[in-house]
């Protein structure tokens, strides 16, 4: 029972510091950058004027397509006769 104790206090501590170590950054939202990012690096000089253009574009392109699948998966949802895959009431 003690070895038991023993190894899982000693995952325990494995698996936090894994966590810990893996993500160092706190300002990382997971997604990418925002617009508010990209304008806050030219503001710093990382990012030229055209730049940021192109990557304001390509973000809203890739929001566009995005909001177009979403919109299909609702609309064969629909066709189903479903709702966030349930029937619907």
């Amino acid at each position: 029972m003690g070895i038991l104790l023993v190894v899982v206090v000693v995952l325990f501590v494995g698996v936090m510091w894994a966590r810990r170590r893996l993500s160092h950054d706190e300002d990382f939202h997971g997604e990418g950058f925002t617009l508010s990012d990209l304008r806050a690096m030219v503001k710093a000089g990382k990012l030229t004027e055209d730049e940021y253009n192109r990557a304001k574009e390509k973000m809203v392109e890739a929001m566009h397509r995005a909001q177009e699948r979403q919109e299909a998966a609702r609309a064969e949802a629909a066709k189903r006769g479903t709702s966030r895959g349930g029937p619907l009431i």
